[in-house]
């Protein structure tokens, strides 16, 4: 398997940079799969929504064992068998009525909260991800002072930037970087540690409060817990951040549908908690994410001959820049139309989070962020004197603006 891993990485570190043109050039060719030979074994690129279906049921993840040394083993970072599935079943049942009302809470305030003013170029991208950091802080550690949340959402920076430059820098890094992100994971190690001392001063509905509760029945372990926190905040920190991007631009690129959602906001008198479970608004961020989709590919490692017309022992790629725009499955793909997902869909087709027992576990974390960021823009946005745009895309951990250019400005 360790073999295995190396040779993803080689072919992730040669797709990362034209990763996501290479997969959009595709998406114009209305064929089923294509492959090539990779050293003894095949490549398959997969374009038919049942084949991907299969692909991930039965695919193995092999980027797993960076992100292990890194935030260790959490349900983000490891592979999916009967042990994972079971810890994912328990923490799930945990998560009850009063957590999603919790997390929404929180989603509610740090987003009404935000102030879009001097927003501009490269700094557009950093205050949004770190609107999603301090959002998923609150939610994941529920931190009591300010203080205290200043230096949890500082640390969780550091360690996004470090796993960021792990996975896809190809310098060394050097024993400074090393040291701070160290110091960075010692922060997070030495809050929950604590909390585990102190749960009564942790929200028992805060995903942490989650954990707690399961090392309290001794279903996990402390250094589980840990683990689970950084899983937590990794796998949605990094692509809500990027995502938000991606909502300002799609609402200030097509006015139309924005004011579909204003007067939506305006017939049924919606606040930005109430916004998280309004259809239109929905139907919105799926679109934005069918356009510009949290991984842009994933790679599965197929095992046995389970996949008709893939060979045992290759890797297959699955790109929803290539199926999202699948004139199969899809009606003017290159349309945005958010009332598309008012009709069925095919939801093999449609994988922004994955799919399967392989689905991002901060989907929802995500999903909902966007939601309140698409509210805030409706209310506070000036269209008039906004614009971004975006000059080529970086294929990293999610789709990301190699460049941006413009301003947010809000309302007077």
């Amino acid at each position: 398997m360790k073999i295995l891993s190396l040779k993803y990485e080689f072919i992730f570190s040669l797709l990362q940079q034209k990763g996501y043109y290479f997969f959009k050039k595709q998406s114009v060719k209305a064929v089923e799969q294509q492959s090539f030979k990779f050293g003894k074994r095949r490549i398959y690129l997969i374009h038919d929504a049942e084949m991907i279906r299969s692909a991930f049921k039965v695919g193995k993840r092999l980027h797993r064992e960076p992100l292990k040394k890194i935030i260790g083993n959490g349900l983000f970072s490891e592979e999916t068998n009967s042990e994972s599935r079971n810890r994912r079943r328990k923490i799930q049942e945990k998560i009850k009525s009063g957590t999603i009302s919790y997390v929404n809470d929180c989603i509610a305030k740090n987003y009404q909260n935000f102030k879009l003013t001097g927003l501009q170029e490269k700094s557009i991208v950093t205050r949004l991800q770190h609107l999603s950091i301090e959002t998923n802080v609150d939610i994941v550690l529920s931190p009591a002072t300010y203080t205290e949340k200043k230096e949890l959402c500082d640390a969780i920076s550091i360690i996004l930037e470090y796993i960021e430059y792990e996975l896809f820098s190809r310098i060394k890094i050097g024993w400074g970087k090393k040291k701070r992100f160290n110091d960075a994971k010692a922060c997070i190690d030495e809050y929950v540690g604590r909390k585990i001392l102190q749960p009564e001063l942790v929200s028992k509905d805060s995903l942490l409060g989650c954990l707690l509760s399961l090392y309290n029945e001794e279903e996990l372990d402390e250094q589980q817990v840990i683990d689970e926190v950084l899983s937590f905040l990794g796998s949605g920190v990094e692509t809500a951040g990027i995502m938000l991007v991606w909502i300002a631009k799609c609402y200030l690129d097509y006015p139309q549908q924005a004011e579909v959602l204003r007067a939506e906001l305006i017939e049924q008198q919606l606040d930005c908690r109430t916004a998280l479970s309004n259809k239109k608004f929905s139907n919105y961020v799926m679109e934005v994410l069918r356009h510009y989709p949290a991984a842009w590919a994933m790679i599965r490692y197929i095992e046995d001959d389970q996949i008709s017309g893939v060979e045992a022992d290759s890797f297959v790629w699955l790109s929803p820049c290539v199926t999202h725009f699948d004139p199969r499955y899809w009606e003017e793909p290159e349309s945005f139309m958010p009332d598309r997902f008012d009709s069925q869909y095919n939801k093999n087709a449609y994988f922004p989070f994955s799919q399967g027992t392989h689905k991002c576990f901060g989907e929802y974390l995500a999903m909902n962020q966007m939601k309140a960021f698409v509210y805030h823009c409706t209310t506070k946005l000036d269209i008039q004197n906004s614009n971004i745009c975006v000059d080529g895309y970086s294929s990293k951990l999610a789709l990301a603006p190699k460049k941006i250019t413009g301003r947010l400005v809000e309302k007077a």
